[in-house]
């Protein structure tokens, strides 16, 4: 009789634990909770960049109207997140210490063949660098928003204080890049 009455407490048991399981389920995940809800965004993506200037660039203070062709490579992302690459050319304006970029568009072509187009605003930074916020406004990752870091470490042609100085221009630049999107 101790075996029966075992199996039914056991039964039994398993029974409520079941019940308490499914009532804890209703419970913790609200009726209201998209079935779809997704992690906040947060891609990070280091790696490289190279840009040259045409014309080179030739003056200390006063600004001059320039072509800055840059290539990026996000090489090594966070997660499972594709690298990634990109090549765009535009008008900004230069000294042999700083740049002004007007606001443009990159688009990044990750490994996988996807693209995200990125809209960065107004930035001045160092000569061919700086730190660019902006959107993701189209392809993967839309509505993101985006931070990019250009770091220059070295230069074509001469230094800053080299071009200050009126010895010689600066033709180019490369150096490392870190690159943020997250959700807005």
């Amino acid at each position: 009789m101790d075996a029966v009455l075992s199996r039914s407490v056991v039964s039994r048991l398993t029974g409520l634990a079941g019940a308490v399981a499914l009532a804890c389920g209703l419970v913790l995940v609200p009726a209201s909770s998209p079935a779809n809800a997704q992690a906040p965004l947060d891609v990070r993506c280091t790696g490289t960049f190279t840009a040259g200037l045409t014309p080179a660039v030739t003056a200390p203070l006063q600004p001059q109207a320039v072509n800055y062709a840059a290539q990026y490579t996000y090489a090594t992302c966070n997660g499972a997140v594709p690298s990634g690459s990109s090549a765009f050319t535009i008008s900004s304006t230069a000294t042999c210490y700083a740049e002004r970029y007007v606001p443009f568009d990159e688009i990044i072509t990750w490994s996988d063949r996807s693209t995200s187009t990125v809209r960065w605003g107004i930035a001045v930074g160092p000569l061919a660098g700086g730190t660019f916020t902006g959107m993701v406004t189209a392809g993967r990752y839309e509505g993101a928003a985006a931070t990019k870091i250009a770091l220059p470490l070295d230069y074509t042609g001469a230094t800053s204080v080299q071009c200050a100085f009126g010895e010689g221009a600066i033709s180019g630049a490369g150096g490392s890049a870190v690159l943020a999107l997250t959700s807005p």
